[in-house]
């Protein structure tokens, strides 16, 4: 069996499908963290370096890496389904990457 895979920004398009790679839990990730890279932006801006002494500084910067860690956590495991699934299912895989 054979199947080409085109890779897209929000989706994977393949012989049987689409696999949606932005799923409405990984969106509410994304918008958290624009959140608080805007607060840590404006602690920034407020305090200069003494920003990065302050205890609210540093709650807000390990806010934001759980939340980047959960990011790629959902796409690397997005990414591991989608290849198992096509590696038993087909027998010769052809993916398209444009420049």
């Amino acid at each position: 069996q054979k199947t080409a895979v085109d890779v897209n920004v929000g989706h994977f398009n393949y012989t049987e499908g689409q696999i949606n790679i932005l799923p409405a839990k990984l969106q509410k990730l994304y918008k958290r963290v624009k959140h608080y890279q805007r607060m840590l932006a404006r602690k920034r801006e407020v305090n200069g370096k003494l920003a990065t002494k302050s205890n609210n500084y540093f709650a807000v910067r390990t806010k934001l890496q759980s939340n980047y860690r959960k990011a790629a956590n959902i796409q690397n495991d997005l990414l591991q389904k989608f290849t198992t699934k096509l590696v038993n299912n087909y027998d010769q895989i052809v993916i398209e990457d444009l420049a």
